[in-house]
């Protein structure tokens, strides 16, 4: 009883002097920390690690058998260890990974923190080395207990000061001069309550500096379980303090704020790149925004800052820096956690000494808080304020710019772009270095056109892609992908832009039977999920829209109808503008609402619309109809849609082509090319061929594009005689004036090179000119970039101009006039800046390039070789090395090994990639075909050699790859060839047996030269194929039913030669 009686007069004597505490060794006890005999195994460990202490204990056995757990020994082990600093240094650093075990702050030092906290506790004079109560603190208020104020004084030592000096327990404890200073000053203001908690008293000095001189003047109270002292209070130390806040604390202060400590910061920006929403700890790796420094300087000065911006404009992440910026100096920082407002009277700030506070989403706090809020601040009372929308409140407000804002981001994406780009591969392999992969800048461009750092970030990411998700989710949400439908549709068929308020009222109305309420209810919904804008009535970007559209169309069947009537109405709506209409016509395509359209809208209406737009007299909405016609000639059905029902107006409008309408008309000549050739020569027959050829004549180099397309579709139209009439007709000085005003940059080069391939089609010695002509923009595009310009000769270029056509038969067949121009392209090449190229671009812009290594080596050998030794593998390596291309082995990286296609060099890239195959992840014939070295180890060790590219390609046996490798080991390693034959005898017979169209080239290239090779070999491959399966390919690839005659008829003569190597007797005739 007189222990309870204690206790309430504890805490009363608390409550009104505050007090300052000792603790001891018993107040960590509990959370874990040793009491003196447990700090023994440390002893012995120390003791043990210097002989000149251990030898200080006699007797037999090891140091801990010598000292044991006698607290004698141990203390005196530690006068030994107090004597030599290594030791201590050591004893510190053990008992520091003891300390560190502990990583969650214990519920006791918790309560301590508090009552510090809150000012009951005046002042904790701990005996204890470790650092509970410091990490109790920094978990609940962000700041360092000693930040403020002094809290904590360690007359022993600090476990978080290693270098400080530490009292040991074989010597009396000791008060430095300045902690005894600060306690004096504390007994001269006025008196406390002297609390001893886990402190035993047995240091003299201590109890004679300390304990009795405030004993003398002040209450004393003494906690322990065990004491039958009457005067002391009979509770463990935790039940102790537990006591104490319950009695003390009015936790109802913070029910509305929460301390942020800002501990565990995140290491990576992906939450950011990801879209979650950034908390706390994300400050430290996210990048500083415009605002923050702003908004500082306005705190330093106003207290109250009001940072306003739109949602997904970065506010909060600002907010949060702002305060962590402020708790580096000592406040604490607190967040209002709630939207109850309804206690206006009421509402306060908690009493803290040194605070910052949070108030997100102010805008929706009443006026009269915001005064108080702003009344309250002082300069140890600092507040944060972040607003959607102007408030009526006179104060500093930071306004955040979105263009700044992003600027910023960019800049910082740029600079970490190896680790954003990996966070983004995660969920987006479209995103890469590799061919049709987009680039990391150009995603960050396309970003950067964003308005807000969220929707910035979901451009980034590829946020579009989760389109079944978030179909799933808006399911959920009361059917909304039905809102999301309309949303998508209108942002759509409107060109991308905001959806009108009363018209989404209305059709939620009439086709879903929904009200108003129905709709605000889940716009919040959605936009809560982040499945749709946050402030405007749109999707959150384009592509979002046109995904949702296609994927609720699909797959929402019971909507199904509903959305058809929708789509039709706004077809044709005359609100809609036309090109929007073009723009929904290409989302949909190949989709299940593309097929449905003929069901949607008629033929008649369709139309209407195209003969209303055709009749008017502005160019652009001609253009425009011709578009939406073009979209129209993709349904195969000409009863439905039949572009010769508008052959009169395109006849008029080819008459009269104009810079505006040449491309749109280039589209509509190949649509009607497509639909009907007979037609389309005869419509052509009745073209007035020198009106149009004036006005060719005419073109200005800003529009070289249009026209070319232009005249590479008319001459569909023309027939062999009226083109040659067409092009006589062209005033060529004319267009070569217009030519040569041509800039040296990419754009206009790619428009040239385009030009210059049409061109021939008409005229080859004309183009030819031509391109004498226009030299020096060549010259100068491959003075600036060559592997660019390089990529800028299309495959029309490559074939019709150079002369080198991959997909013919002859392709190693050049005309005289062709190689003219090939060896004047490969003049303008300096092999050293080709060189360094290779090295510094993406392995996007190695696709393709085996072609220019190939006409390089067949028109300059010796340039081909100044090449070869100026590739610096060193920084190649590297370049694989960083971008880990061992793992896959893309087909750009392939293209790169066809650059040693050449017996000359092979042995430069055989070093290469025998020297790295240990870093293969994934291996395919390829790597083999270019190291004879590889062949020969995987022999050696009897491993498998794959016969294919890649996983997706198992079923079919890479013959380029193995005619490149039988063309390398023939010389190099006769031996490993003819082992790595035997063993693929089998696979290559199947192969045969099953043979692709497209692969007989190389197929009746491989099998004379194994024959040459090996006899013997060859007969077993012979042998091993399977007539049967081998006849039932033939038949079909023979079959001039399912194929062109012309067609069938080369396939024939492949098979035939492909017969003789078999020495297959069959007769071709009559498949």
């Amino acid at each position: 009883m007189k222990s309870v009686n204690n206790l309430t007069s504890i805490i009363n004597e608390i409550r009104v002097n505050n007090a300052v505490v000792v603790i001891g060794a018993g107040v960590s006890f509990e959370p874990g920390m040793p009491l003196g005999n447990q700090l023994a195994p440390i002893v012995w460990e120390v003791v043990s690690s210097f002989p000149s202490i251990d030898q200080k204990f006699k007797g037999i056995g090891s140091t801990k058998s010598r000292i044991g757990e006698d607290f004698v020994k141990i203390k005196r082990a530690f006068s030994y260890i107090e004597q030599n600093e290594d030791a201590v240094s050591l004893f510190k650093s053990k008992f520091s990974k003891v300390n560190s075990k502990i990583t969650v702050a214990p519920r006791i030092h918790n309560n301590i923190a508090k009552l510090v906290h809150e000012n009951f506790f005046e002042l904790i004079v701990s005996f204890n080395w470790d650092s509970l109560l410091e990490m109790s603190w920094s978990e609940l208020y962000g700041t360092r207990i000693n930040d403020s104020k002094i809290n904590l004084i360690k007359p022993h030592g600090d476990v978080l000061n290693l270098n400080s000096e530490w009292v040991l327990p074989n010597s009396p404890g000791n008060i430095s001069d300045e902690e005894q200073k600060h306690i004096n000053l504390l007994a001269m203001e006025r008196p406390r309550t002297l609390v001893i908690v886990g402190y035993s008293e047995s240091d003299a000095k201590i109890v004679e500096e300390l304990i009795s001189p405030l004993e003398d003047k002040w209450k004393v109270y003494r906690v322990s379980p065990f004491s039958t002292d009457e005067r002391v209070i009979n509770l463990s130390a935790s039940e102790f303090f537990e006591e104490l806040v319950e009695n003390l604390i009015d936790e109802n202060n913070y029910n509305k704020w929460e301390y942020l400590n800002f501990k565990n910061q995140n290491d990576s920006i992906g939450r950011a790149v990801l879209g979650y929403k950034l908390t706390p700890q994300d400050v430290s790796v996210c990048p500083e925004m415009p605002q923050v420094q702003k908004a500082i300087k306005v705190l330093e000065l106003n207290n109250f800052v009001i940072l306003q911006g739109k949602p997904g404009s970065g506010k909060s992440i600002s907010c949060y820096q702002i305060a962590f910026h402020f708790l580096k100096h000592g406040y604490e920082v607190l967040r209002f956690k709630t939207n109850d407002f309804t206690d206006i009277d009421n509402f306060s700030l908690p009493s803290n000494p040194k605070a910052i506070y949070i108030i997100d989403d102010g805008h929706i706090l009443p006026s009269s808080i915001l005064q108080i809020l702003q009344e309250k601040s002082s300069n140890y009372q600092k507040i944060i304020l972040t607003v959607t929308e102007d408030i009526e409140v006179d104060s500093a407000t930071v306004s955040i710019s979105n263009n700044e804002n992003i600027a910023c981001i960019s800049e910082f994406y740029r600079k970490n772009e190896k680790t954003v780009s990996h966070i983004i591969s995660k969920i987006d392999g479209d995103l890469g270095n590799y061919f049709l992969q987009e680039s990391f800048d150009q995603r960050i461009d396309a970003a950067s056109k964003e308005d807000n750092l969220w929707t910035f970030n979901y451009v980034i990411r590829g946020g579009w892609k989760t389109t079944k998700d978030n179909y799933f989710k808006s399911k959920d949400l009361d059917n909304s992908q039905r809102l999301i439908f309309l949303l998508a549709l209108k942002q759509i068929i409107t060109k991308d832009n905001t959806v009108n308020e009363n018209w989404l009222i209305q059709n939620v109305k009439e086709y879903f039977s929904e009200d108003e309420e129905w709709l605000n209810k889940n716009l919040k919904a959605l936009r809560k999920k982040r499945l749709i804008d946050g402030f405007f009535l749109r999707m959150i970007h384009y592509e979002a829209a046109k995904r949702q559209l296609k994927f609720i169309f699909d797959n929402d069947t019971e909507n199904r109808k509903k959305y058809e009537q929708i789509v039709h109405n706004e077809m044709i709506s005359l609100n809609n503008p036309l090109l929007g209409k073009v723009w929904f016509m290409n989302t949909i395509f190949t989709s299940e609402l593309h097929f449905r359209m003929p069901y949607i809208i008629s033929k008649d209406e369709v139309y209407h619309i195209i003969e209303e737009s055709l009749s008017s007299e502005e160019k652009t909405l001609t253009t425009h109809a011709l578009y939406f016609a073009n979209t129209f000639t993709k349904f195969s059905k000409t009863e439905y849609f039949d572009i010769y029902h508008f052959s009169s107006t395109i006849h008029k409008e080819i008459e009269n082509v104009n810079s505006i309408t040449a491309y749109s008309l280039g589209t509509i000549i190949n649509d009607m090319y497509n639909s009907d050739r007979i037609k389309a020569k005869d419509f052509g027959n009745n073209l007035n061929i020198t009106e149009i050829a004036n006005r060719f004549s005419n073109l200005k180099k800003e529009d070289l594009y249009h026209w070319s397309y232009f005249i590479s579709r008319l001459g569909l139209l023309l027939s062999i005689e009226r083109a040659k009439e067409f092009f006589k007709l062209l005033d060529k000085n004319q267009i070569e004036t217009e030519l040569l005003l041509l800039e040296n940059n990419q754009l206009d080069f790619e428009d040239l090179v385009d030009f210059i391939g049409n061109i021939f089609n008409y005229d080859r010695l004309y183009g030819i000119k031509l391109f004498h002509v226009m030299s020096d923009n060549f010259r100068n595009a491959f003075k600036q970039h060559s592997i660019n310009a390089w990529h800028m000769l299309d495959f029309k270029f490559l074939a019709i101009v150079m002369g080198f056509n991959s997909l013919s038969e002859k392709r190693d067949y050049i005309k005289k006039d062709q190689r003219v121009i090939g060896e004047k392209i490969i003049s303008f090449i300096e092999p050293k800046q080709l060189a360094e190229e290779l090295v510094t671009v993406p392995f996007r812009s190695w696709h393709n390039l085996s072609s220019f290594y190939k006409i390089l080596r067949k028109f300059d050998s010796g340039k081909y070789s100044e090449l070869i030794k100026a590739i610096d593998l060193t920084r190649i390596k590297t370049k694989f090395d960083e971008h880990n291309v061992w793992a896959s082995f893309h087909s750009e990286i392939l293209e790169f090994l066809f650059l040693y296609l050449d017996k000359k060099h092979v042995r430069i890239i055989d070093n290469f990639l025998y020297s790295n195959k240990e870093k293969f992840e994934k291996i395919n014939l390829y790597q083999f075909a270019f190291s004879p070295s590889l062949v020969k180890y995987y022999i050696e060790n009897d491993f498998d050699i794959p016969m294919h590219r890649d996983s997706y390609s198992k079923d079919r046996l890479e013959w380029q790859a193995l005619h490149i490798l039988i063309f390398h080991l023939i010389n190099e390693d006769p031996n490993s060839l003819r082992l790595f034959l035997l063993k693929k005898s089998t696979i290559i017979a199947e192969a045969i047996s099953n043979f692709e169209e497209i692969d007989l080239a190389n197929i009746n290239a491989i099998l004379p030269e194994i024959a040459d090779f090996d006899r013997e070999i060859s007969q077993q491959i012979i042998d091993k194929v399977t007539h049967t399966i081998l006849y039932d390919k033939v038949g079909r690839a023979c079959d001039s039913r399912v194929r062109s005659s012309k067609y069938a008829a080369e396939t024939k003569q492949k098979i035939t030669l492909l017969y003789k190597h078999l020495n297959i007797d069959t007769v071709l005739d009559s498949l």
